[in-house]
């Protein structure tokens, strides 16, 4: 099923349109604009979101939201990680590489980039994955309350990409590159000791994003234009999905674990059943590339980080466009909803941070039918 955003008439009679500051370009919001950056009801907003951070030198290519829903943590590119106060907008802590701990908003400059976040359940460490010029890469593991590093994974592999880490705290998966073959697998360890549990591999074999399912019975992985699904902790292969037609930019599993949601550049985001591998919807982002992709935590809400420098809100059970937000002058990278459903944070290639108050829209009939 093929599901575009509104049809001309409906559009014409249902939004508005903006003109940010700065920019010639349009925002759309659907049917209503709330002040106070407010999504309320069908997912309307405010031209401008409620919180805006600024600190970073290049993109911001990373976003995950702390447990307590408070505490918002960003990297990208040759910066150190932060970790952002969303109730007193000021950053918390930033984690430099090596143990070095710089508070506030220093002007270290450090020479790598950030390619995944990931928390541990209960969010008193966060894992992320980093990589220097050579692209050789490390998992660095924090403790959230000081600062300071705890242990560091696959030091020096090359082209180390994705995380996961299970949400009962035992499993940790990260992909692994043979540099003379260029051949992708994935290693799982023991989250507590390191101790390689598994090692999975299949033919064609590419990994650039890792996911496990709520209860840890599957780890999803995409690379290039694939989907594979991974039964755990057995590490059988279910499933290996040709997903899209260009390289997939982000994954997201819904809450109830049934769902999976990718993005990719060519622009389609598509919804499959995880139970077994098939595509449930497609819907035509018309953002040009889709960059990230993320769900609300009921399921309800689907949001969009797009090439064009949009958000875009979706609704999974129809497919249809319930708003689209702008706030940002460059492409979308990366997007998070807080594990409290009040906030939808996006990241952009333009180095800034925008933060959206978020309330849940009413159930929807197409949602209703399919439960």
């Amino acid at each position: 099923m093929v599901v575009s955003a509104e049809s001309a008439g409906e559009r014409r009679a249902m939004t508005s349109a903006l003109r940010p500051r700065g920019s010639r370009r349009r925002l759309t919001v659907v049917l209503s604009v709330l002040g106070g950056g407010w999504l309320a009801g069908v997912a309307s907003a405010d031209e401008r979101p409620a919180i805006s951070l600024r600190g970073h030198r290049g993109a911001v290519r990373q976003l995950v939201f702390h447990p307590n829903s408070k505490w918002l943590v960003s990297a990208g590119y040759e910066d150190p990680t932060r970790i952002w106060n969303l109730e007193t907008r000021k950053i918390e802590r930033t984690l430099s590489p090596r143990g070095r701990t710089v508070e506030g908003a220093a002007s270290v400059i450090v020479r790598r980039q950030v390619e995944c976040l990931a928390f541990a359940p209960g969010g008193e460490v966060l894992g992320e994955v980093a990589s220097d010029a050579t692209l050789k890469g490390v998992i660095e593991l924090w403790k959230v309350p000081t600062g300071e590093p705890l242990r560091t994974l696959a030091e020096g592999q090359r082209n180390v990409r994705a995380l996961a880490i299970s949400s009962d705290g035992r499993l940790v998966a990260s992909n692994v590159v043979d540099p003379d073959r260029f051949a992708h697998s994935i290693i799982v360890r023991d989250f507590q000791t390191g101790q390689t549990l598994a090692t999975l591999a299949a033919d064609q074999l590419s990994v650039t994003l890792l996911a496990f399912t709520p209860d840890g019975g599957w780890l999803v992985s995409a690379g290039g234009k694939k989907i594979h699904i991974w039964e755990m902790p057995s590490g059988k292969l279910l499933h290996a999905i040709p997903a899209h037609d260009k390289n997939i930019e982000s994954i997201a599993i819904a809450p109830d674990g049934k769902t999976l949601a990718s993005g990719s550049e060519d622009a389609l985001i598509k919804l499959w059943n995880l139970d077994d591998g098939k595509m449930i919807r497609e819907i035509k982002s018309e953002q040009d590339a889709v960059h990230a992709v993320t769900l609300s935590p009921s399921g309800r809400t689907l949001a969009s980080g797009g090439k064009d420098g949009t958000t875009r809100l979706w609704s999974p059970a129809s497919g249809k466009q319930r708003g689209t937000l702008w706030a940002h002058v460059d492409r979308v990278l990366c997007a998070a909803f807080s594990p409290d459903g009040k906030w939808l944070a996006t990241g952009s290639r333009d180095g800034t941070i925008s933060v959206w108050k978020f309330e849940e829209p009413a159930e929807e009939k197409d949602e209703k039918k399919d439960k």
